[in-house]
């Protein structure tokens, strides 16, 4: 009661009040450690989750590529007796052989991709690439599959010589895969950008639990490789999977959901990142690698004490 006041009284219940304050912001501020905390929890769990299922699904495609391989070999060499053998073919045995070899060769290109997908780490050999260079050789190889289903290529490379250090068919398989990708995604034909340019990696999501030393990290110099085309994007419910190992959106027979998964994990061991995303004010995918740019005294840009003019790339621009 306010009739009961005094300045003693007064004093103390300001100081009452200050402290109950302190003590409830304390607790908001333990609060919010506790919240923060247990997403990171969450976030590890997945992360561990997702690696013993990537780590199971290995293991089982291993075992399955390799139980299925030798029946496979045994139908090849059937097929080979018979196409040796069969003089007098009529039109029905020759197309009932050519469907046989086309499932062959498909149940064997499946095969080859889940050998790829459970391969070890060590089979990366590094070697100094000029980007520019991988790109014309992967147009070249993709031109016949272009052309066949009317797609154009444009390439806008940078000017100078843009050298990072890889395993040349490795990259080369990762590109080709993306290209594919989009030509088979454009069903109606249409066109396929590829971009090279210089970069800085600005902030990107990283696995907090990474305690590695060659990783890349924020101001590092990056050569940057953008292939976007304008077929019909990602839709929202389906972009957190496409990496999913053996996701697929294609018909059956057609895909077996490892291309995108495959590439990503080679671009992981390159120590490099990889990113899909729906190009901004048109329709299309855009994928966005980034691997570290390996400058030597030859191919350094002139600018001041040989340091580039570069523009800052984060893993959220979407514009390719």
């Amino acid at each position: 009661p306010k009739e009961s006041l005094n300045p003693d009284l007064l004093m103390r219940c300001a100081i009452y009040a200050l402290g109950r304050q302190r003590y409830r912001a304390g607790l908001e501020k333990l609060t919010q450690r506790l919240k923060q905390t247990t997403l990171e929890l969450r976030a590890a769990h997945s992360h561990l989750a997702q690696a013993e299922k990537l780590d199971s699904i290995c293991r089982l495609a291993a075992g399955v590529a390799h139980e299925v391989k030798n029946p496979l070999a045994t139908i090849q060499m059937g097929l080979d007796y018979l196409r040796a053998h069969c003089v007098n073919r009529d039109e029905n045995t020759e197309s009932t052989l050519v469907l046989m070899q086309e499932a062959v060769d498909r149940a064997d290109s499946v095969i080859h991709d889940m050998l790829n997908f459970s391969r070890s780490d060590e089979s990366v050999k590094m070697e100094p690439i000029c980007i520019n260079d991988l790109v014309a050789c992967v147009l070249r190889i993709v031109k016949h599959e272009c052309h066949r289903n009317h797609v154009t290529c444009e390439a806008l490379l940078a000017d100078d010589g843009l050298m990072i250090s890889g395993d040349l068919n490795k990259l080369e398989q990762v590109f080709i895969n993306i290209i594919m990708n989009s030509v088979q995604a454009m069903k109606a034909g249409g066109k396929i950008e590829i971009r090279t340019k210089r970069g800085l990696l600005g902030e990107t999501k990283r696995d907090e639990g990474l305690r590695e030393m060659n990783r890349m990290r924020m101001g590092d110099e990056v050569a940057v490789i953008e292939i976007s085309d304008n077929g019909p994007g990602i839709p929202d419910e389906l972009k957190n999977r496409i990496f999913e190992p053996f996701f697929t959106t294609k018909p059956t027979g057609e895909g077996t959901g490892l291309g995108l998964a495959v590439s990503k994990r080679i671009i992981e061991l390159h120590r490099g990142q990889m990113e899909v995303v729906n190009s901004e004010g048109s329709t299309g995918a855009c994928v966005r690698i980034q691997l570290q740019a390996n400058f030597s005294d030859k191919n350094k840009p002139n600018g001041t004490n040989g340091k580039p003019s570069l523009e800052l790339v984060t893993a959220t621009n979407q514009t390719p």
